[in-house]
């Protein structure tokens, strides 16, 4: 017989891998890779990456790891996977992700999240 399941505090989760006002800074800047500044139509989106972070499939990295993207980047990135998206301009999102990171007004919070 099984033990009883311990239920993870999806709170306390919540609050250590996520900062939303950093997500909506970061949705202050145009698109990383076009520079389209955003429209109703294609807004610009805070763009988790999961290359070289503790994200992958179906594993979402903390927020400290977002670059800004338009929706139609993002959907492109999705589409031809992020490691072929960024190497059509020879862009490191990992370091971009830090850049945004490191300078964002929330960077004590984010400085704590892997």
């Amino acid at each position: 017989m099984l033990p009883q399941r311990r239920h993870k505090n999806s709170e306390r989760v919540r609050e250590t891998r996520e900062c939303p006002s950093h997500r909506k800074w970061v949705r202050g800047f145009a698109c990383s890779m076009c520079g389209h500044a955003g429209t109703e139509a294609n807004p610009i989106i805070a763009a988790h990456v999961r290359l070289g972070t503790l994200g992958g499939a179906g594993l979402k990295p903390s927020d400290r790891w977002v670059v800004s993207l338009c929706d139609e980047c993002h959907t492109a990135q999705h589409r031809m996977g992020e490691k072929s998206f960024w190497l059509l301009k020879g862009i490191s999102p990992q370091i971009l992700a830090e850049e945004f990171a490191r300078k964002s007004p929330h960077w004590p919070k984010l400085r704590a999240m892997s």
